[in-house]
């Protein structure tokens, strides 16, 4: 695996951290409507599994097998706790972790109970998030560009779901996998093969034929 040493965006655009220095660049918080519009989400479906983001640690108050297998599979450390003993302050983003097929009736429920304040992204079949208002993966690519001062580089933005589809289409040159979605593919200058052959080799190739 490659150590990442340089400034990137994390939490799909919530911020921008310096695994370097180990330090926030730039950041944007949820707001504080987060709580009760979580408490909502519970009663309304108790067998939801959810992640609170925070600036210094995962919380999690809710745990369903979703839940499990994402914190498993990206090695997640969550402090799985109760909902009331979270911090107020420096919630980054909210993921709701639900079955695939039950997902589209959890995901309409948000946007009818908790639109106020969020940008709301379906960032794979079983995730559905909540992010600071006018916060995306585009967004925060933006940031990342203004705090390294690299707004006059070359830019590219790679992707495959639908909430990557804008900040590929925002950079110098947007690649989309061959299995990215429809919306993805349509953004992109170019498509390469699928996110499981090395994507990220094609792409070094193809800006070293630059």
């Amino acid at each position: 695996k490659l150590k990442l040493r340089i400034p990137a965006v994390i939490f799909n655009g919530s911020a921008v951290y310096d695994f370097d220095n180990d330090e926030f660049l730039w950041q944007s918080e949820v707001t504080q409507k987060a709580r009760d519009y979580i408490k909502l989400v519970m009663d309304r479906f108790p067998d939801v599994g959810i992640e609170v983001l925070h600036k210094h640690t995962v919380y999690v108050p809710a745990l369903n097998d979703v839940e499990r297998a994402h914190m498993a599979l990206e090695n997640v450390h969550g402090d799985v706790c109760r909902l009331d003993d979270i911090p107020h302050e420096g919630w980054l983003k909210v993921l709701f972790a639900y079955p695939e097929d039950k997902m589209p009736e959890l995901a309409r429920f948000i946007d009818e109970h908790c639109a106020e304040g969020t940008n709301r992204v379906l960032s794979a079949p079983f995730f559905y998030e909540l992010l600071p208002e006018g916060v995306s993966k585009a967004y925060g690519y933006k940031q990342l560009l203004r705090v390294t001062g690299s707004e006059d580089r070359y830019t590219v933005a790679a992707g495959d779901y639908p909430n990557d589809a804008e900040m590929v289409r925002s950079a110098d040159l947007g690649v989309a996998v061959s299995n990215a979605h429809d919306e993805v593919k349509s953004s992109a200058d170019v498509i390469i093969g699928s996110n499981n052959e090395d994507p990220m080799t094609q792409i070094i190739d193809i800006i070293r034929k630059k």
